[in-house]
């Protein structure tokens, strides 16, 4: 606590039954006061706290004495309460920032597992569009070479064309992976144990 002394100057004291005559004893004025050095340092002595006194008696130093330790005590319950408002505040704060990561990491986990469910079945439609699309053009084939070998004539550039398109059969049908290609299309499954 910030305890200090001031002094209030002299003043004239009224003596006893002799209201009219003033002056006929000064007397010296003091004062005490609990505060911030702050508020004294810029003339603000609006202080709630300051007392006067005209002795300095062991009643006046007793009563100060008690007055300063139960300021000194509401000062340190003050701070006390203060401190325990902030660290709750600080512990509440923690608590819904970890909550709130780990609601965005489970957010996070739930749209990578939507993204791989989403990436498989689009590798298996390509898979069985790129089987579809095979077999037509075998079809395809099959249909151009039957009505090639019932023609009496032979069909110009369809040897060539033949070879071309089952090429691109055999190109774009996922059966015909090779064992690493088909191990390189299932890893990215991502399909752990």
């Amino acid at each position: 606590m910030n305890f200090y002394f001031l002094d209030l100057g002299w003043r004239e004291r009224i003596i006893a039954g002799n209201e009219n005559k003033r002056g006929l004893k000064d007397i010296f004025r003091y004062g005490f006061s609990w505060g911030r050095e702050e508020d004294d340092r810029y003339g603000n002595q609006k202080q709630n706290n300051l007392q006067e006194y005209d002795l300095l008696t062991p009643e006046v130093l007793s009563s100060l004495i008690e007055e300063s330790i139960v300021l000194a005590e509401e000062t340190i319950r003050r701070h006390a309460d203060s401190h325990y408002k902030w660290l709750v505040r600080r512990r509440e704060e923690y608590i819904e920032n970890r909550e709130q990561r780990r609601l965005a990491t489970i957010r996070r986990h739930e749209q990578e597992v939507q993204q791989l469910l989403k990436k498989r079945i689009d590798l298996i439609e390509d898979a069985i569009d790129r089987i579809d699309r095979a077999d037509r053009l075998r079809s395809l084939i099959a249909a151009f070479d039957q009505k090639a070998q019932s023609s009496n004539e032979p069909l110009s550039g369809f040897e060539k064309w033949k070879r071309w398109a089952t090429d691109q059969a055999c190109r774009i049908d996922p059966r015909n992976m090779s064992i690493k290609h088909a191990e390189q299309w299932i890893a990215k499954f991502h399909l752990h144990a």
